[in-house]
């Protein structure tokens, strides 16, 4: 797989959908941590464009705090789509941007999930921002996604 298919495949599996909503439609927390987790990944892309250290933790976007902030910035659910979009948008133009080089760039990671620690170490930014998203955090939110889908077809319809 080259660079820019994984990068397709990653704009395949999120399409436009990026959050979740709850099952009553309604803007929860929680389903939005994925947003969160794109503008993550795209401050270490620029890091890596601009010759800056770099390191990703995955803690904020697991903040049901700053969940509820980043929320409470949007005037509404098409504004939060809208940002949501927005951040995949450019975390996708950065991540194709990357040289191989820079993809290949180690990069110190502190992953958690439920509290748990996972990875503690150095990745490849390319095997963890393309690889690692498309092929398991992604799919880890697919109920969330398809919750969304369902909501988004219902209220356009």
């Amino acid at each position: 797989h080259d660079v820019r298919c994984q990068v397709g495949e990653l704009l395949g599996v999120r399409g436009e959908v990026h959050l979740g909503l709850g099952r009553d439609g309604e803007r929860t927390p929680g389903t939005f941590h994925v947003a969160l987790n794109d503008l993550a990944l795209l401050q270490v892309c620029q890091a890596l464009v601009h010759g800056r250290p770099a390191r990703f933790e995955n803690a904020t976007a697991q903040s049901p705090e700053a969940m509820q902030t980043w929320l409470s910035t949007s005037a509404d659910h098409d504004h939060t789509m809208r940002r949501a979009t927005s951040a995949a948008v450019q975390l996708r133009a950065a991540l194709a941007r990357l040289s191989p080089e820079q993809l290949d760039t180690t990069v110190p990671c502190l992953l958690t999930h439920d509290g748990e620690v996972v990875l503690d170490g150095e990745r490849p930014w390319g095997a963890l921002a393309i690889t690692t998203q498309t092929e398991m955090h992604l799919p880890a939110h697919t109920e969330q996604l398809a919750d969304l889908t369902a909501d988004v077809v219902s209220t356009h319809s």
